[in-house]
């Protein structure tokens, strides 16, 4: 780990590692902000509301994992799993193909 809490990573990859935590919270933010503003009459019963509140819990979800792999016991197996983790989100797939190879995943 290094003096600012980050887990080891080389130069590319701390990049990248800094470049998904933007794009969780950012997305994160948006999840909410949609909420938010979702209509109030149909929303009880709106599969659209049901949806984005799932993303939204599995993006906070992921931003704890996060936060989590930060420990010093960190390795990359864990890295691997939580980039998988957010490819589940299209939003942040978007990112995929270079957080993949500088996190060290296939493609």
């Amino acid at each position: 780990m290094t003096h600012d809490g980050s887990p080891r990573f080389t130069p590319p990859q701390s990049e990248a590692w800094h470049a998904l935590r933007a794009q969780v919270a950012a997305r994160f933010r948006a999840l909410n902000d949609e909420i938010r503003h979702y209509p109030r009459p149909i929303a009880r019963c709106d599969e659209q509301l049901t949806r984005l509140i799932e993303q939204r819990d599995r993006v906070r979800a992921l931003q704890e994992r996060m936060t989590a792999v930060e420990a010093p016991e960190s390795d990359a197996a864990q890295l691997r799993d939580i980039l998988e983790e957010a490819l589940g989100d299209d939003e942040i797939a978007a990112m995929a193909p270079r957080l993949r190879s500088l996190i060290g995943g296939s493609e």
